[in-house]
């Protein structure tokens, strides 16, 4: 097992979380894991049951979605205290080390800034067809005031270079990508995966709601404690599996 880091949650973080959870409008939720937790048998979300004592106390479960139509196998229950405590032993297995995080960081950034030479190449490519065209159009429009070129033709001259350059305009909106930004996105998610527990277990509801949806595709449980599943969004499961000098993180 790879020694977790003590290092303090970044502000950065925290900051997105909240921007996100107040860019949302309020919501009644049943539960802030009902959108990550979803059943190992069918792969249906998980949704919960309120069940009533004789005594009126009311206990919470996790069951299958589809349990209720008999086209699920898992049967049994979740009580919610065990998936909560399931879901926490899930972000301790994110491990990510200092020097493992430096080695993915350095490989990371060392592909965005080769992407960011390529960009800046077709940047001035693009523009250099941009001058290319802006010089055609000056030129057919003295051949038309010089009655060289006809109406119909100018107009249909001018449609065409239109076009190209409504292309040009959409390659360059692809490229023109604030590379800072790019590398400050990095390391906050790397940020995220090297603290999540930390991030995870200071948290209120609705900011582990945020992390979960940030880090998760979903966690697909059964009611045994080996049943799980955790399947990371594509960004972080990239960065966590990337390939480094040193001994890779571990997802369980």
């Amino acid at each position: 097992m790879n020694r977790w880091s003590t290092r303090s949650p970044g502000r950065p973080v925290q900051d997105i979380l909240t921007a996100r959870r107040n860019g949302q409008r309020s919501r009644i939720h049943n539960h802030y894991l009902k959108s990550t937790v979803y059943c190992i048998e069918c792969g249906r979300r998980l949704i919960i049951q309120n069940t009533r004592s004789k005594s009126g106390r009311v206990y919470q479960y996790f069951i299958c979605s589809r349990r209720q139509g008999d086209d699920c196998l898992q049967r049994k229950a979740l009580p919610v205290a065990d998936v909560e405590k399931r879901v926490e032993d899930a972000y301790r297995t994110i491990t990510l080390t200092e020097q493992q995080r430096q080695g993915i960081e350095d490989i990371a950034l060392a592909k965005l800034r080769r992407q960011h030479a390529l960009h800046a190449q077709r940047r001035e490519e693009l523009e250099n067809e941009t001058r290319k065209i802006d010089s055609r159009r000056e030129k057919l429009l003295e051949l038309y005031y010089e009655d060289v070129l006809p109406r119909e033709s100018l107009l249909k001259h001018q449609r065409k270079l239109n076009s190209e350059t409504t292309r040009i305009q959409q390659e360059l909106a692809a490229v023109q990508i604030d590379d800072n930004a790019l590398e400050q996105k990095l390391r906050i998610a790397l940020d995220l995966l090297q603290h999540s527990v930390d991030h995870y277990l200071q948290a209120d509801e609705a900011t582990r709601e945020q992390l979960n949806r940030a880090l998760f595709k979903r966690i697909l449980l059964g009611p045994q404690p080996d049943q799980i599943w955790i399947e990371l969004n594509d960004v972080y499961d990239e960065l966590i599996n990337a390939p480094t000098p040193h001994t890779k993180p571990k997802t369980g």
